[in-house]
C-alpha cells in the first residue's frame, strides 16, 4: 500500500471566502452512497484532506466525501452521526470531550506564521514582542526597529473557547488589540495584511503563500519542519482527526491508509506528520 511516488497534487482553491464551504465529493456525488464522510477545520482540509481522500478512494475504491468547515462542525458532525471523521485545528476542550462518541487522534502539527507586508524592512520579532503587539500594548513600528507608523494587528478570534495556539502562545492575556481588524478565515487574513503596508497578523504557514505576504522570523528563527523538531520555533498548533465510533470497517481502512508513506508524503507537504498508534483503527 506504500506509495510515495505518486502525491496528488495541492487543490487550488479561489480562497476561503466568509459564507463559502469547499465541499468535495470523491468519485460519487450521491448523499446516501458514500460510505466516508469527513468534515472539518479548513486548514486540515485545504493543507492535506482533500489529497488524502482522492489518495484514498484511488487505492481502495472506496468512495469519500471531504467537506471544509470548523472545529465546531467538525465535532457537531460525529455528534449528530452525519459524518464519521471531522478535523480540528485547535485541542479539543474537556466540554468537547464529554459525551462524545468517538476520540480525537492528533495526526500532525501545523506550523503557525508572522506575516507582514512584504515592503515591510522588518524580519524578526521575538515571541514576547509578538504577544505585547498582538495584545495592544506594541502599538508602532518604531517599537520594533521600523518604521513611525501604527501597526495593524489582523487576527481571527476563532475557537476562543478552546486552547487556541495562536492565542495561547502568540497574545498577551489572551486578549487581542482593540484597534484590531478582525477578519473571518485565514484567507481574510493574509489577503487583508497584503493590502495593509503596516500590517501584521499570525496564520498557518499553508496559508502564507496564499497571498503576497512576507514571513518573517521569530526570535531569529525561521518557521521550518526543523526549527520544530529541534525546538527552536515555538508557534505550532496540533491538527487532530475525530473519529466516530464504533469504528466502521471503511473508517477502519482510511486509519490504515494514514499510517502508508504515501499519506505521510501528503502531510509532509504543509504539516509535521506525527507518529501514529500501531493499531490506529482499534483504538489502542
Amino acid at each position: 500500500m506504500d506509495r510515495p511516488a505518486f502525491i496528488p497534487p495541492s487543490p487550488r482553491v479561489a480562497g476561503c471566502m466568509a459564507g463559502v464551504v469547499l465541499a468535495l465529493v470523491l468519485a460519487a456525488p450521491a448523499f446516501a452512497a458514500v460510505p466516508l464522510r469527513y468534515q472539518g477545520t479548513h486548514i486540515l482540509t485545504l493543507g492535506a484532506m482533500v489529497d488524502l481522500g482522492r489518495a484514498f478512494t484511488a487505492e481502495t475504491g472506496i468512495e469519500m466525501e471531504v467537506v471544509g468547515g470548523s472545529c465546531d462542525g467538525a465535532l457537531k458532525g460525529v455528534r449528530d452521526a452525519t459524518h464519521t471523521l471531522g478535523g480540528l485545528c485547535c485541542p479539543a476542550s474537556a466540554k468537547d470531550l464529554a459525551g462524545l462518541p468517538g476520540r480525537v487522534i492528533p495526526i500532525a502539527l501545523d506550523i503557525k506564521v508572522v506575516v507582514v507586508h512584504p515592503s515591510n524592512p522588518i524580519d524578526s520579532i521575538t515571541l514576547a514582542q509578538l504577544r505585547q503587539v498582538q495584545g495592544g500594548e506594541i502599538r508602532r513600528w518604531s517599537e520594533l526597529g521600523g518604521a513611525d507608523q501604527p501597526i495593524a494587528v489582523v487576527y481571527r478570534n476563532h475557537c476562543p473557547q478552546r486552547g487556541e495556539p495562536v492565542l495561547e502562545q502568540a497574545v498577551a492575556n489572551r486578549q487581542y488589540a482593540v484597534q484590531g481588524i478582525q477578519v473571518f478565515t485565514s484567507q481574510d487574513l493574509v489577503e487583508s495584511v497584503a493590502r495593509y503596508r503596516n500590517g501584521l497578523g499570525v496564520v498557518s504557514r499553508l496559508f502564507a503563500g496564499r497571498a503576497n505576504v512576507k514571513t518573517i522570523r521569530v526570535g531569529g528563527v525561521a518557521p521550518t519542519p526543523a526549527a520544530v523538531a529541534a525546538g527552536r520555533y515555538p508557534l505550532t498548533g496540533p491538527l487532530s482527526l475525530v473519529v466516530a465510533e464504533p469504528v466502521g470497517a471503511e473508517t477502519a481502512a482510511f486509519l490504515r491508509f494514514l499510517k502508508t508513506t504515501w499519506a505521510r508524503a501528503i502531510l509532509e507537504r504543509h504539516f509535521i506528520p506525527l507518529d501514529l498508534p500501531r493499531n490506529l483503527e482499534g483504538g489502542e
